[in-house]
C-alpha cells in the first residue's frame, strides 16, 4: 500500500491562504485598537464633566476648571480638589491620541472641553449646555469651544 502525502505545492497554498487570512486579522485588529482609544478618550472626557459639575455645585462657577493656556486646573479653586484626578485623565488623553492633552475653556456659568481622538482627524467635545460631538470639525475653530464661545460644533 502506498502511503498519500501532501505535495509541496498544496502545502505552498496552504500557507498562502493561511497567510492572506492572518493579513486581514491584523488589519481589522489596527481599527480595533484605534476604537477603543477613541472609546477610552470619551470616557476620559465625560468623568472630567462629573467633575466639572462638582466644581459648579461648590463654587457656583466654572471660572476654575481651565487654567491660563487652556488646560485643565490641577488645582481647581485653589484647594487641590480633584487636581490629580485632573492630571490623570489629561495624561490618559494624551497617551491615548499620541500626546495632545484636552483644551479647557471656562468662564462663569459656561464651559466646553475638547480632544482630539486616536482616529485621525477627529475630535470630541463637550460643553456646559450638556452637549456633545464628535467629528473633523476641530472644535477650537473660530465659532466653536475657542474661548469666546463655549459650545461644540
Amino acid at each position: 500500500m502506498k502511503k498519500r502525502a501532501f505535495t509541496l505545492i498544496e502545502l505552498l497554498v496552504v500557507i498562502a491562504i493561511i497567510g492572506i487570512l492572518a493579513g486581514i486579522v491584523l488589519v481589522s485588529l489596527r481599527g480595533a485598537r484605534a476604537k477603543a482609544k477613541d472609546a477610552r478618550i470619551r470616557s476620559d472626557i465625560a468623568q472630567i464633566r462629573s467633575f466639572a459639575e462638582m466644581i459648579y455645585d461648590r463654587d457656583s462657577q466654572y471660572n476654575s476648571l481651565c487654567k491660563a493656556g487652556n488646560v485643565l486646573n490641577a488645582n481647581p479653586g485653589g484647594d487641590a480638589d480633584y487636581g490629580d484626578e485632573f492630571a490623570t485623565l489629561d495624561g490618559d488623553i494624551s497617551t491615548q491620541n499620541g500626546g495632545t492633552s484636552a483644551t479647557c475653556h471656562a468662564s462663569g456659568d459656561d464651559y466646553c472641553i475638547f480632544a482630539p481622538l486616536a482616529t485621525a482627524g477627529r475630535y470630541y467635545c463637550i460643553d456646559s449646555d450638556g452637549d456633545t460631538y464628535e467629528g473633523t470639525t476641530n472644535p477650537g475653530g473660530v465659532g466653536y469651544c475657542d474661548g469666546t464661545t463655549f459650545e461644540c460644533p
